[in-house]
């Protein structure tokens, strides 16, 4: 296997993002020497709504998502409505599962752990919340369980479209205009709300990137210094999974 082929974008139009899947995971599925690629970016702000969301899950009509220049895009990957907004690291993984032997439920948890794995290195203690994919904050001090890592993909051709969006230091207000996942009762975090301080964003998306390549591919480099502070104690929001 060649090893992933990393791309940083920066902020990308969400549909320009669709479009560079699309072309990647068409030369996957119809070249078998093409590489897989990590697409990683941020997007402006959209929303969207996977196959099982509804418009109910949007809590804004038309007119006031036009007003906050709020997009809302219906798209193919499983699940129910995500919010994307600057600050939030966006990966798009598009590998061939069936080189790689891989089901699509093992690289969900693959996917899962490398957020886990991102929130423990700056000192957040993350897990799972069964049923619910993501990486969670557990709840505690009055606070409900959180989520602070979003997932959801598409399976065509044996090839993987979408991914995680792992919130670092977006505007969770903008989670007020939908239903995060459909979830009534939960809530939604980021990496600096866990904190309480701003954090390098550059230095949370390379320990993410490091996180995935270390699960998914073997040629993965060495990982990059630990960005907590030495003597620091970790976080003690949530628990460990």
């Amino acid at each position: 296997m060649n090893g992933l082929s990393v791309k940083k974008l920066g902020l990308v139009p969400y549909l320009r993002g669709l479009e560079l899947q699309a072309q990647a995971a068409k030369g996957l599925r119809e070249r078998p020497g093409s590489r897989e690629v990590l697409f990683v970016l941020q997007h402006p702000t959209v929303i969207t709504l996977g196959r099982s969301a509804s418009r109910d899950d949007v809590l804004l009509g038309d007119e006031e998502l036009r007003k906050r220049d709020i997009e809302l895009v219906l798209i193919d990957r499983g699940g129910n409505a995500t919010l994307h907004s600057p600050g939030q690291i966006v990966l798009y993984p598009i590998l061939h599962l069936g080189r790689r032997h891989l089901g699509p439920a093992r690289l969900v948890e693959l996917l899962e752990d490398a957020m886990i794995e991102t929130c423990r290195a700056f000192g957040v203690a993350a897990g799972r919340l069964p049923p619910h994919p993501g990486a969670w904050i557990a709840e505690g001090s009055g606070k409900p369980a959180r989520k602070i890592g979003a997932i959801g993909l598409r399976v065509s051709g044996g090839v993987t479209t979408h991914g995680i969006a792992f919130n670092v230091a977006n505007d969770l207000e903008l989670y007020r205009s939908i239903v995060p996942c459909g979830l009534l009762g939960l809530g939604v975090t980021s990496l600096e709300a866990e904190l309480g301080r701003a954090v390098d964003f550059a230095a949370v998306e390379d320990a993410l990137v490091w996180a995935v390549r270390s699960d998914l591919d073997d040629t993965a480099d060495a990982p990059p210094p630990s960005p907590v502070r030495a003597g620091a104690a970790p976080s003690r929001r949530g628990s460990d999974d």
